[in-house]
């Protein structure tokens, strides 16, 4: 399956220091990853022809969509920058339109394969040299989320490593690249339902389901919470606002089986109290979790009724 990549929409912050932990850049990127949780990337740029460093900046660069309501976005992030206290360390803030032809080979670069637990992820523009044990995912991301550069796409497949059990019937809600339902099949999943309410991420999820040899237990539908079925693995990597709206208003608790674990990732601490109410209204019991720098995902379970 060949799918057509659209443009896209850079906005890139310049910082003037040469350090990617200073103040000014984790203040953009935090700012950034709260809107664009999978595309920002950080870089340093303006070293001489032989290293010189004099000249050293760390670039923030956020990718989305070049769409009317991204633009939008992306506009008013903009504005939020140059609001930011740490403004006056910014030398530059723009916003930019990139065609396809010219920002896929750049996406590339900033793909190369993650080790994440058993799973090897490896774009297939890359040559991986898997070790005894590893799981290989091969990826062709696109403008899908899921890459495994992300830390919510790393801890979902932590947590998905730990509580899969072989012959599970698994739903993907927010599937994005479909990483996260390949590597569940891998592991032996029976099923893997995938839905995305973006049509070009359910037609990448496919393509790399196929890409990975799973495709026949496989399946990308448009759409969000399914209406009816149950699965005992449910994941979902996408924000807490979102998560919480998909428990308290779409029914995601009603689709896991007795015994079942969901699995919720894409949560930012200052935002984790809205999934952990949303969990508890649902009768749902944390069992696990894991978090890297501000990002934390969840392993939850129906709570045992204590019988009188």
């Amino acid at each position: 399956m060949v799918v057509a990549l659209p443009d896209l929409l850079e906005l890139a912050v310049v910082a003037r220091t040469a350090d990617p932990n200073a103040a000014a850049v984790t203040a953009a990127v935090a700012l950034l990853e709260e809107h664009l949780p999978a595309a920002v990337v950080v870089e340093q740029v303006g070293f001489g022809e032989y290293g010189e460093t004099e000249d050293v900046r760390v670039r923030v660069v956020a990718y989305a969509e070049a769409t009317p309501a991204q633009e939008a976005l992306l506009n008013r992030l903009c504005a939020k920058l140059e609001a930011l206290p740490t403004a006056t360390a910014y030398e530059h803030i723009g916003l930019r339109r990139l065609p396809a032809a010219d920002w896929t080979e750049a996406w590339k670069q900033h793909h190369p394969p993650q080790q994440v637990g058993r799973f090897l992820i490896a774009p297939t523009w890359t040559q991986p040299e898997p070790r005894e044990g590893d799981v290989l995912i091969r990826l062709d991301p696109g403008l899908a989320f899921g890459t495994g550069a992300h830390p919510s796409t790393r801890l979902a497949l932590l947590l998905l490593e730990r509580h899969l059990r072989p012959g599970a019937r698994v739903l993907d809600v927010g599937t994005g690249s479909g990483i996260l339902a390949i590597a569940a099949l891998k592991l032996g999943a029976a099923t893997a339902l995938a839905t995305d309410i973006d049509p070009t991420a359910v037609g990448i999820a496919a393509a790399n389901a196929a890409l990975n040899d799973v495709a026949a237990a496989f399946q990308a539908d448009v759409g969000s919470v399914p209406a009816t079925g149950v699965f005992d693995l449910i994941l979902a990597n996408i924000l807490a606002e979102t998560l919480a709206e998909l428990l308290l208003e779409e029914g995601l608790a009603e689709r896991l089986a007795p015994g079942g674990v969901l699995i919720l990732a894409g949560i930012i601490a200052p935002q984790r109290h809205l999934v952990d109410e949303a969990l508890a209204v649902r009768r749902l019991a944390v069992v696990d979790a894991a978090c890297e720098g501000d990002w934390w995902a969840l392993a939850a379970r129906q709570e045992r009724v204590e019988q009188g």
